[in-house]
């Protein structure tokens, strides 16, 4: 994974979110995840949606 170390969490977490496809998106609001290293350990049960 690219770590870009001057960005803070948020702006991390909108990045990753931007290229989402939208089902992805929609399933990371119905979750409430809003953060990047949960959104990593979530990683799992969307990666079987597919």
């Amino acid at each position: 994974m690219l770590q870009i170390f001057d960005l803070s969490e948020k702006k991390t977490f909108y990045w990753f979110e931007d290229g989402l496809k939208l089902w992805a998106k929609h399933e990371l609001c119905r979750q409430r995840i809003t953060e990047l290293t949960v959104t990593m350990a979530e990683e799992s049960p969307l990666l079987s949606l597919v």
